[in-house]
């Protein structure tokens, strides 16, 4: 049995929970700041963060069109229709269904948002997109922190394979209407290049960070570095 309701409040969520991952939740780093900016990532971040943002809104809204026709009595213009999903006949079963790859997509995003939003509440003012040192830091150990040294990296990592997962699943957009092989492939193929180069340039990210708490914080990071050892993820350094 399948319930379109239940899938399409799940795909809001998943919306809300990558908008939430995406989103600064503080004006940019100032002068006043200590600010590293020795890659490419970081002169586009606010950039790639909005362009991912309105790329993936398209995609949920996208699946949603695709749900919503597939589930109701609803005429949308074959024209509109088309250029959303080049396949007008769909599998309906396949559409209205949650399987598996779909619910730990949406898993890994509404996990990956809700612990953004765990970062930013520890973070508060010292939460900046970019990288930064403001003149009143302190080393924060509470929190994700606890557990890991940037929990909020690994947080948008999982945000964007959640996404992937979700999307290519069976009964996804991409899988169902065949995007990759419509001119809207296109779009998507810049999304994904889009997120390798972010997750490639979090990782790098993560060292540099490390390297500019251990030169403001000195012995009282150490301190946290051997009590904390993992860099993003339990068991990994």
């Amino acid at each position: 049995m399948s319930y379109p309701e239940l899938k399409l409040i799940a795909l809001a969520l998943g919306a809300i929970s990558y908008y939430v991952a995406l989103t600064p939740p503080t004006p940019p780093a100032t002068s006043n700041d200590m600010i590293y900016s020795g890659q490419l990532f970081e002169k586009l971040v606010r950039k790639i963060s909005f362009s991912s943002k309105m790329f993936v809104t398209a995609a949920f809204m996208s699946e949603i069109t695709m749900l919503v026709s597939t589930a109701y009595p609803i005429s949308i213009p074959p024209p509109l229709f088309r250029a959303i999903c080049p396949r007008l006949e769909l599998d309906a079963e396949n559409v209205l269904s949650t399987p598996p790859q779909f619910l730990a997509g949406l898993a890994l995003l509404i996990v990956g948002g809700g612990i953004r939003m765990w970062c930013y509440r520890e973070l508060g003012s010292l939460h900046t997109f970019e990288v930064a040192v403001r003149p009143e830091h302190r080393l924060v150990t509470s929190g994700p922190y606890a557990w890991v040294r940037h929990p909020s990296y690994t947080a948008v990592s999982l945000s964007i394979l959640g996404l992937i997962l979700l999307h290519f699943s069976r009964g996804g957009w991409n899988a169902e209407c065949g995007i990759m092989d419509s001119g809207n492939g296109a779009w998507v193929k810049l999304y994904m290049f889009l997120a390798l180069f972010s997750v490639a340039s979090l990782w790098r990210r993560g060292i540099v960070e490390d390297d500019m708490l251990k030169h403001r914080f000195g012995a009282e990071w150490e301190g946290y570095r051997q009590r904390v050892p993992h860099r993003f993820m339990i068991g990994f350094y």
